[in-house]
């Protein structure tokens, strides 16, 4: 009886998952791109992948045309898919953002426009950001610290510090050979993938 009861929930919350995603392509095909011009199809399935509404087309609505890179350029209609694609609010640009000509890397360099987009797309939170200033603390296996590519995908949609505490449990860690795993290999083990 449990398991035919755990399979309902699942199956309805698979539907609620199915039909967000519906729902959201569905008002894509109204949406407008930075050009005015309708968005592609494939666009659409990017922005709407894994939705449970249509939230991710209010957030593009609202980065398009309105959100700027640190040079001050609007961000165009792939960035702004990029950024929304998945997400239930605005956060993902409220987290851009901050991020944006303030969020710099181990070297003192700021993060550009794409990496912020990297960073902080589909977040529900400005966590990626704190969870990259902790990131670019941390000292690979080699003893250097991580780079920015590295610390960017450890922390992208990250809604705490778990990754940073994952990547310093798995200093202690083993393969199946024995081997302690390589830097990559961790950060892998530890990103919190959306």
């Amino acid at each position: 009886m449990k398991r035919f009861l755990l399979g309902l929930i699942s199956l309805a919350s698979m539907s609620s998952f199915a039909s967000g995603s519906v729902e959201c392509f569905n008002q894509a095909k109204e949406t407008k791109d930075s050009y005015g011009t309708n968005i592609k199809t494939n666009q659409a399935i990017k922005l709407c992948s894994g939705s449970e509404s249509f939230s991710p087309i209010e957030c593009f609505n609202e980065a398009k045309g309105k959100t700027k890179d640190s040079y001050g350029t609007y961000i165009n209609t792939n960035q702004a898919i990029k950024l929304c694609s998945g997400s239930e609010s605005f956060s993902p640009i409220e987290c851009f953002n901050e991020a944006k000509g303030k969020t710099k890397d181990s070297y003192g360099t700021y993060i550009n426009t794409n990496q912020a987009i990297k960073l902080c797309s589909g977040s529900e939170s400005l966590s990626p950001i704190e969870c990259f200033n902790e990131a670019k603390k941390i000292k690979d296996f080699s003893g250097s610290y991580l780079n920015t590519n590295q610390a960017i995908y450890l922390c992208s949609g990250s809604e705490s510090l778990s990754p940073i505490e994952c990547l310093n449990d798995v200093k202690k860690t083993k393969d199946f050979s024995g081997s302690y795993l390589n830097t990559n290999q961790a950060i892998e083990l530890c990103a919190q993938r959306l």
